[in-house]
């Protein structure tokens, strides 16, 4: 999708079909014509399919940096959902959490994926298990907007992480 174009003095061939703004074709006319014609309009000339054994390299008279824009736009239409994380720690207030939630099922709407992790360190380490029971308590607000992957826990670095990738609908 994302292509190299002639443009306007870069154009190397001596004869072109010409599509005008108005979509009218002129056939067979000269480079210098078509670069004259482009200027009058104040836009660019544009190679969109080069010469290709008996066929003329057809160009059009466009402005190039609005087929920019749309090419670029098409291109991050396209982009795979990309993956964002909420974390919060075991000690995490009740409203701040709800915060937290809320940001998540934003996310989600938005059609990325939400790593959803606490994180307990020092003493709480001990409490996976009170962990586990808050973050399934959780993970049931996201049930109707999200596919929920299998909680995981890992453990390095003096901190243990209870994670689950949420998956948008």
């Amino acid at each position: 999708m994302n292509r190299e174009y002639n443009i306007n003095e870069n154009i190397k061939e001596e004869f072109i079909d010409l599509v005008l703004t108005d979509g009218k074709i002129e056939k067979n006319v000269t480079i210098e014509y078509a670069l004259e014609t482009a200027n009058n309009f104040d836009l660019d000339l544009v190679e969109v399919s080069p010469a290709q054994d008996e066929k003329l390299a057809v160009c059009k008279i466009l402005d190039f940096g609005k087929l920019q824009y749309i090419n670029n736009k098409k291109l991050k239409q396209h982009r795979p959902p990309l993956l964002k994380e909420i974390k919060w720690g075991f000690k995490i207030s009740e409203h701040d959490l709800f915060i937290k939630n809320k940001k998540a099922k934003e996310l989600l709407l938005k059609k990325h994926k939400v790593r959803y992790s606490v994180n307990l360190v020092g003493r709480e380490k001990n409490m996976v298990d009170n962990a586990l029971v808050r973050i399934k308590q959780n993970l049931d607000f996201f049930e109707d907007i999200a596919k929920i992957d299998e909680i995981c826990v890992s453990e390095g670095y003096g901190k243990i992480s209870i994670f689950s990738v949420l998956s948008p609908l």
